[in-house]
This record gives C-alpha cells, sequence and structure tokens, in this order.
C-alpha cells in the first residue's frame, strides 16, 4: 500500500511500493533535529523506486510550513547531487532568479542521504501534455532553462558512453524483441559510428533531463530536479533525452514517464 497523508495537496509519492524500514528512517532523520539542520515535522508521503528510500516531509518553521524531499541512496549519487544543488546555487540558481534549482537542507554522505526543498509549482509533464499554450510554454520554459545550466561555468566530472554499453542495450533490447534484431543491430551500429567520430565539446549537464524533472511555478520559477548525473556531457545529451522522453509521453497518453497503457497516439508539437 503506497505510504501518504491523504489530508495533505500535493503529496509527491503516492504511487508504488512503501519503503522498507520506513519508521527506522524516520526515527533516524528526525535525529538530524538534535543538531538543528531539521526542525519538527510530519511525513506526508513516501516510496521505494529504483533501490532508492523516497520521502516528503513537512517542516514546522518560524515562517510557517515547508516542505522537504529526502532521498537515500547511492552514496556516490547522493555526493554528485549535493554538490551539484550547492554550486549551481552559487552561480546563481536560486530566487529570485527565475532558473533554479532546490535549496539542500542536510546531506550525510556515509547513508548516501540528501534532503532538499520541495520546489514550487507542477511538473511540466503535466503541463506539456495540456493542450495549448501551456504546453508550449512549458516546453520553452524547460528549454531555457537547460540554456542556462549548459551555459554555466561550472566543474564537473567528464561522463561518456562506451561502446561496450551500447552492446549491451543492443544485446539486452534483441532479447526482448527477437523480431526486430536486423534493426536494432543496424541502430547500434550507427550509434558506434557516431560515437567513433569527434565529440561536440563538452558543457555541464542534467544527466536525466526530461518534462517530470521540471517544475514551473509561473513566471517566478523554473526548477531543475534529480541532479544526481550531473556531468560534463555533449550538450545534444539532454537535449536528445528531454525530446524522446517527451514523445514517449505524447506517443501513449501520458500515464507517468514510462506509461503502461494508451487511448491512442498524439501529435508532438513542440
Amino acid at each position: 500500500m503506497p505510504v501518504y497523508d491523504p489530508a495533505a495537496a500535493d503529496a509527491c509519492f503516492v504511487d508504488g511500493r512503501p519503503p522498507k524500514d520506513l519508521d527506522a528512517v524516520l526515527t533516524w532523520v528526525r535525529g538530524l533535529y538534535e543538531t538543528r539542520q531539521v526542525g519538527p515535522s510530519r511525513l506526508i508521503s513516501a516510496r521505494q523506486k529504483f533501490g532508492k528510500t523516497l520521502f516528503e516531509i513537512e517542516e514546522d518553521t518560524a515562517a510557517g510550513p515547508r516542505r522537504l524531499i529526502g532521498k537515500l541512496g547511492r552514496t556516490d549519487r547522493a555526493e554528485v547531487l549535493h554538490k551539484a544543488l550547492c554550486e549551481l546555487r552559487n552561480d546563481g540558481f536560486r530566487p529570485p532568479a527565475r532558473f533554479t534549482v532546490s535549496e539542500p537542507v542536510a546531506f550525510v554522505r556515509e547513508h548516501g542521504f540528501v534532503l532538499q526543498e520541495k520546489v514550487p509549482g507542477p511538473q511540466a509533464t503535466r503541463l506539456i501534455l495540456a493542450s495549448g499554450e501551456s504546453g508550449r510554454t512549458a516546453a520553452v520554459d524547460s528549454a531555457r532553462w537547460l540554456a542556462a545550466l549548459h551555459s554555466s561555468n561550472l566543474s564537473a566530472s567528464s561522463d561518456s558512453f562506451d561502446a561496450h554499453q551500447v552492446l549491451r542495450w543492443a544485446q539486452a533490447l534483441t532479447e526482448v524483441q527477437a523480431t526486430d534484431a536486423r534493426m536494432i543491430r543496424d541502430i547500434a551500429d550507427a550509434v558506434l559510428q557516431r560515437l567513433s567520430e569527434t565529440a561536440t565539446p563538452g558543457v555541464p549537464t542534467h544527466g536525466d533531463f526530461h518534462p517530470s524533472n521540471v517544475f514551473i511555478a509561473g513566471n517566478e520559477r523554473v526548477s531543475g530536479i534529480d541532479l544526481d548525473k550531473f556531468a560534463v556531457r555533449e550538450p545534444e545529451s539532454d537535449i536528445g533525452w528531454f525530446l524522446m522522453q517527451t514523445a514517449v509521453l505524447l506517443f501513449e497518453g501520458g500515464r507517468g514517464s514510462r506509461p503502461a497503457g494508451s487511448p491512442g497516439p498524439r501529435a508532438l508539437s513542440l
């Protein structure tokens, strides 16, 4: 059963499997009160996803309640995320600027733990799937956030695909879609050919840039989240991933980031 407060508005993690040992996790998080990294809070929602424990709490502050998002996962990913958030905010990705990232609140490397602000606004996914001007505006706002990230002067580790990854993906696809084996091999050969060519100069990239990782609060803030794959890559990697994920959402009808059902294809007009 999902774990969430039905009385809370806009709970994040209302679907999926409940986290293992959630009570122990929350008890440990409450221990951060003693270090004054976190104030008294209540659980809003939680779930387990891809080996990560995700939860949302509402903290009591002097200025009123505020929502925070906690993640427990791989230590290396947590370190990348926390470092990216800190450096991007120092570089100007914080209010009153329009293009922002979430405020980091607490970080415990040995537990792979990051606690951060819940950014305001709806996901770009919801806006893009809506018909009319709101979808086009959300796509443009997402592109402008990405352009700001790519033009930042931050340093980061370099990341690139290699031939072994491509061959593993091709083999996995062939095993589940044997009738398209020849097409899959042709695509893999074309990808390997492009990888052998001189790459576009690298820039700071998101690494998992898609509409569900962008939140848009009107004209006030456009925020990118989930920067645990932040690294220097070709800028086309972010652009291609965003376009592919958006095409899947629109084609399948928008039931989640990788929809299971579809009422029929929709046109991609961004």
